[in-house]
């Protein structure tokens, strides 16, 4: 499959989510160090928390898998 062609199928399985300004802004050095798009850090970071298992350990709010609220 053509890079055009992969990357129109991975566009249509994106999804918007809505993020306050103030912190993106937030992000923007992070990004800049990078050399990628506030946007882009921001799917690196949840891609990396999920693959890495650790959203239960960033939230630190006392829900853990399998023991819903």
């Amino acid at each position: 499959m053509a890079r055009s062609a992969r990357q129109a199928a991975a566009d249509k399985q994106l999804r918007t989510v809505t993020m306050p300004l103030e912190v993106l802004t937030r992000l923007e050095p992070h990004a800049r160090r990078r050399g990628v798009h506030r946007n882009q850090l921001v799917r690196e970071i949840v891609e990396s928390a999920l693959d890495a298992g650790l959203v239960d350990a960033v939230l630190d709010d006392g829900t853990q898998e399998g023991v819903m609220r």
